[in-house]
């Protein structure tokens, strides 16, 4: 289902106030972030998952063992 954003151009592709504001409105009651270590992850969300995923926040995951760490600010 399109909600019909509408974006723009600065330095980078952004919606337009407008649009930035209503998907502000819509995010608190719609969005839910669960959060969750595990000392394997790959074990959990599989090898392949976890690479595709997580490697540009946390610089990867190894299958059994790797760990999360925490996030890195350069990955926004």
């Amino acid at each position: 289902m399109s909600e019909g954003y509408r974006t723009t151009w600065t330095d980078r592709v952004v919606l337009v106030g407008e649009d930035e504001a209503r998907l502000t409105t819509w995010m608190p009651t719609h969005l839910r972030l669960t959060w969750a270590q595990d000392v394997e992850p790959a074990t959990v969300e599989g090898a392949e998952v976890c690479s595709a995923l997580i490697r540009s926040l946390f610089g990867g995951c190894e299958q059994g063992g790797g760990s999360y760490g925490e996030p890195s600010m350069a990955a926004t």
